[in-house]
């Protein structure tokens, strides 16, 4: 595999991966350990993916959530959401107004994810950029005292007062979702 990065705070390209193909544990852990210290990883040439395969991948890294709005899930496969503007009928296919303000994946359950893995099926030829944030590297670069100022602080991410806000067309939260 060869890893290019792709800025110096975060991501790397990996180039020779074949998702469709169970890699072996040396060439995963390499990969994996790639993923710890740049935090993304992009690797293209991956159309020929199907379901399972990007469900074994992702397995890989660990137990998967399933999304809570099934409507927005792959017919047949909860673990994958799906995003996009795309109508069907009167319809969207997927969540068409998801990532649209800055976010981090599912930060409001009370054991967050440690990873979200983004497939890209169709992609516009412009305005469809996906930006990433590396919250460590920023952190870093910090002033020693204001890191110090900062240390004991804590924030709590509520979906529950946020769900309206960014989710105006859906449901309530049901008092399940809530509790999540």
């Amino acid at each position: 595999i060869d890893v290019r990065p792709i800025t110096p705070q975060i991501g790397v390209e990996l180039v020779g991966v074949d998702l469709a193909v169970p890699l072996p544990a040396d060439t995963f852990g390499a990969l994996r350990a790639a993923w710890l210290a740049h935090t993304i990883l992009l690797i293209r040439r991956q159309a020929h993916l199907r379901p399972e395969d990007l469900i074994a991948f992702a397995r890989r890294f660990g137990e998967l959530d399933e999304h809570d709005q099934p409507q927005y899930c792959l017919a047949g496969y909860p673990e994958i959401a799906l995003v996009s503007n795309v109508k069907e009928g009167d319809r969207y296919v997927g969540a068409p107004k998801a990532g649209r303000q800055w976010h981090s994946d599912a930060q409001y359950l009370r054991r967050p994810p440690s990873a979200s893995l983004l497939w890209a099926k169709e992609i516009p030829p412009a305005d469809g950029n996906t930006c990433f944030a590396n919250m460590v590297a920023a952190y870093r670069e910090l002033d020693p005292a204001l890191q110090q100022r900062i240390a004991s602080l804590e924030i709590n991410f509520s979906r529950v007062r946020a769900y309206a806000l960014y989710h105006p067309e859906r449901p309530p939260l049901t008092d399940e979702e809530k509790a999540r």
